[in-house]
């Protein structure tokens, strides 16, 4: 999936909430398939 210059190794990305708060999570995240986080700012 490709948005602007990102392209993404797929199109589910995880939105911000529970599971997007510690960089553990992050990792474990990624390892599990994810295509991106979007975090709060």
């Amino acid at each position: 999936m490709r948005v602007f210059e990102l392209e993404f190794p797929n199109p589910v990305l995880l939105a911000s909430g529970v599971l997007g708060i510690s960089s553990y999570l992050f990792k474990r995240i990624e390892k599990l398939g994810a295509g991106g986080i979007v975090t709060k700012s």
